[in-house]
């Protein structure tokens, strides 16, 4: 997104002579056209990237991180579900952990 966002912003700093005169050939209006519809898009793809953030890849304990499985004072890390949120698995967290 970052690239996207670079090759707007030149885009634009290279059109900012051009936006005080009116336009004299189609070429330019084409041009400004995309360069909008560009921002807009690097907008919109900035916006939906910022909710979709993954649960962390371990439980923390005292601050020190635990792979899944990890088993401490009588508990284990883990989903307990095999349930999907949104095409992510469900965050990791301490469970109950029984020993048979």
């Amino acid at each position: 997104m970052n690239a996207a966002r670079l090759m707007a912003v030149v885009c634009m700093a290279q059109l900012a002579g051009c936006a005080l005169q009116p336009a004299r050939d189609p070429e330019v209006t084409q041009l400004r056209l995309d360069v909008t519809q560009l921002t807009s898009q690097v907008a919109d793809l900035e916006r939906k990237g910022k909710h979709e953030t993954p649960p962390p890849p371990a439980c923390y304990l005292n601050g020190q991180p635990y792979s899944e499985g990890a088993v401490v004072a009588g508990r284990i890390c883990g989903t307990g579900t095999m349930v999907y949120k949104d095409g992510q698995r469900t965050p990791l967290e301490w469970l109950p952990h029984r020993t048979n």
